[in-house]
């Protein structure tokens, strides 16, 4: 019987992972798109915004997810100029493709950050 490859994970699936990930750590995150812009078929979206807010501790991370070895896994030009603009204001935003991408840009310790 031959090798089976199995399609890379759907970017709403690495999207739960992430969010059930890191709520374990004690942070707050909500997926922008689905919480706020939904009602609107999306339609009221603001082009480039990233797909997850991320907060703990006083510290807010952007986060744009994209599922990975897929050829949508980079950033379209609408999310690289709302990421420069944010990055410009000040903010933290990152691409992540998985679970341990995630876990390397949020479990940076951060001012009034505590892990167990």
């Amino acid at each position: 019987m031959g090798k089976i490859t199995l399609p890379p994970p759907l970017e709403s699936a690495v999207q739960d992972q992430i969010k059930g990930y890191l709520t374990i750590r004690g942070w707050f995150c909500s997926n922008i798109r689905e919480r706020y812009f939904r009602q609107g078929g999306g339609k009221y979206s603001e082009p480039g915004i990233p797909d997850m807010l991320c907060i703990k501790g006083g510290r807010v991370v952007m986060l744009e997810v994209k599922r990975p070895n897929s050829s949508y896994s980079k950033p379209n030009d609408n999310q690289k100029a709302w990421h420069a603009e944010w990055k410009r204001q000040g903010g933290e935003v990152y691409v992540v493709r998985s679970v341990e991408d995630a876990m390397e840009v949020c479990d940076k310790e951060a001012p009034n950050e505590a892990f167990f």
